[in-house]
């Protein structure tokens, strides 16, 4: 970013806070391996006090400021950073100040420190990589008895360099390991396991040579650009400031900035610094999984975000009732919110899971639904209790499952998000109106009118091995009797996955058997050639012929899934009156083939799913 446009960013934050101020800039170029070494982040971790070798430090100590988002870089960004021919690194925004930080660290630490510190508004990616090499590198080749001491001549230069810093990059290593903030602790330990094992992969005989150049030129030649702003009033300003940078060039994602809001907002309204820190490790337990964003959360995420910075019509307040000028109530607001998104992550209600395994625009619309209800009386909804679904509750997640089928029938289901947001502002009446919206966008029908047969048969044959999952547990949606709207009702889907006592989707005429230049290929890789198998059976299914599939061997393949799904019990009796070239040949797949093979099986499912979705 140029220094115009961020001077414009800055002002503009200024004169949005109602504030204008003094603000200076200053500018260095370090190489990269001097930064990281002079760099002492604040003591926050426990047991951690300064370092030695802080008055060789010439900067002041640095905070990673509680609105930063965590740790999410991994090998393939280090491999990019390490060995790229770039001559620069980029730039490093920090904001000096001198009051009390108003999270994790104490007034007397700071005093030690003589009384200013930096706040680290961007870089912390790069810091934290530099502090997990330098400090592999000490481990693994400089100290005593290192496994990889006869590597040792060739960071001669590193070891002279940054010996006397070495406890300050120790240090930082700790205060990451130890942070407070899980977003940094937790992924910062899953960065540095995994960089354990690239590091080793570097040293070995065949890839020294070539690292150490690179590590060389990395740490003690090529500089990195340190952008240091003095005069903002608060680290609140500075979050202000943040935000505004990151909408330009720094790659966050939803997640973050919805932390981020809230903790500038919860900042403005006096949240007390272990009430934030609570706030923000709960957020990331919720919101994360794995170390990265919890992707069926994004869509929802993304329409909150909506509300809060006013890019639709709706409001802060429709997700938020006391969000205001220095005001959001942890009570009332921010731990409901958070306990009602867990609800729903946790949930194994066998609706809801169905609609979150279409995608997660059909699964925000429900929480989005529901948000709204759960603002006014508090109550979860039925089926995220212990209790289970009420009968309402199960018919409005029957219609927006069948709803969702459509969506995804008619390959509509990714453009549907503005629902999620309608139903934050409260313009859906409820569950079923937005039911009635998806189906509508897809087929031309509300949700309790069925969709023609011909329709239905031409959007089944697009569904791939993955979507075959879903197509599969629709079969097991209750009957809508006389065309009724959905009702609810008892519904046990397959549950899906690798191991032996789940489901697996089988290629019936095996996938390493089709000819990519004989007819019926594209059918073979398509529900024309798909059905579900117990997944004990799929590791022998993947190599076995549809004739012993079928008809040898039948009680072993899907005659022992029979009882468990009717398809299965379908397939083994229309094999049983069919020639066995037939079932074998892949020409047969195809549409209006001589023997109808395919044909007959996307009539169906089709007709077995008309009366139910």
């Amino acid at each position: 970013m140029s220094t115009i446009v961020l001077i414009r960013v800055i002002m503009g934050t200024q004169q949005s806070i109602g504030r204008k101020m003094p603000l200076s800039r200053n500018t260095a170029e370090p190489s990269f391996g001097d930064w990281i070494a002079e760099t002492v982040l604040l003591p926050t971790a426990a047991g951690g006090g300064w370092p030695q070798g802080m008055s060789l430090v010439r900067e002041h100590p640095t905070m990673i400021p509680n609105y930063q988002r965590g740790i999410s870089w991994g090998p393939e960004e280090v491999d990019d950073l390490v060995y790229s021919t770039s001559p620069v690194i980029g730039t490093v925004v920090l904001g000096k100040f001198r009051a009390t930080p108003t999270a994790y660290v104490s007034a007397s630490v700071v005093g030690a420190a003589g009384g200013d510190y930096e706040e680290l508004a961007d870089g912390l990616q790069r810091l934290s990589t530099g502090v997990c090499l330098l400090q592999g590198i000490q481990r693994k080749v400089l100290e005593s008895g290192a496994p990889f001491s006869n590597a040792r001549a060739s960071f001669q230069q590193i070891a002279a360099r940054y010996s006397g810093l070495m406890p300050i990059i120790l240090h930082n290593h700790h205060q990451l390991l130890n942070h407070p903030r899980k977003a940094i602790k937790d992924q910062y330990k899953i960065f540095a396991d995994s960089m354990d094992t690239w590091l080793d992969k570097q040293l070995q005989p065949t890839q020294l040579s070539t690292f150490a150049d690179s590590f060389m030129k990395l740490m003690l030649v090529r500089p990195i650009a340190l952008d240091r702003w003095d005069g903002f009033g608060s680290g609140l300003e500075l979050m202000h400031t943040f935000l505004g940078l990151n909408t330009i060039r720094v790659d966050l994602g939803p997640v973050d900035l919805l932390r981020a809001h809230m903790v500038v907002k919860a900042t403005e309204a006096s949240w007390t610094p272990s009430e934030i820190e609570a706030f923000e490790n709960d957020f990331t337990d919720i919101f994360t999984h794995k170390g990265s964003n919890d992707s069926d959360l994004l869509p929802f995420v993304n329409s909150v975000l909506k509300c809060l910075t006013g890019a639709s019509a709706a409001a802060p307040t429709d997700v938020f009732p006391t969000w205001g000028p220095q005001q959001l109530s942890k009570a009332k607001d921010v731990d409901p919110f958070l306990e009602f998104v867990l609800g729903f992550k946790n949930s194994s209600d066998p609706y809801l899971d169905q609609v979150r395994s279409i995608g997660a625009i059909p699964f925000g619309i429900v929480m989005a639904s529901h948000l709204r209800s759960f603002r006014s009386s508090g109550v979860l909804p039925t089926f995220l209790t212990p209790a289970g679904a009420s009968a309402q509750d199960r018919a409005e997640l029957h219609a927006v499952l069948c709803a969702s089928l459509r969506s995804m029938f008619a390959r509509k289901i990714g453009y549907q998000s503005p629902i999620i947001v309608d139903c934050l502002r409260g313009s859906m009446a409820s569950l079923l109106a937005a039911a009635n919206r998806l189906s509508l966008d897809a087929t031309g029908v509300d949700v309790s009118t069925l969709v023609g047969i011909g329709w239905l048969r031409t959007s089944l044959e697009g569904v791939d091995k993955r979507a075959a999952r879903t197509v599969f547990n629709a079969m097991l949606l209750p009957v809508r009797q006389g065309g009724q709207a959905p009702a609810g009702g008892s519904f046990v889907p397959l549950k899906f996955g690798r191991g032996a006592s789940s489901w697996a989707v089988d290629h019936v005429l095996p996938e390493a058997s089709l000819k990519d230049s004989l007819p019926g290929y594209a059918e073979g890789r398509r529900l024309r050639n798909l059905a579900p198998l117990p997944g004990a059976q799929n590791s022998s299914a993947k190599h076995a012929v549809p004739t012993v599939k079928l008809q040898a061997n039948v009680d072993t393949y899907y005659g022992n899934a029979s009882s468990t799904h009717p398809y299965c019990a379908w397939l083994k009796n229309d094999a049983s009156r069919r020639l066995a070239s037939d079932l074998d040949s892949q020409a047969g797949l195809q549409p209006n083939s001589g023997s109808k093979l395919g044909d007959a099986r996307i009539e169906h499912i089709a007709n077995e799913l008309i009366n139910r979705v």
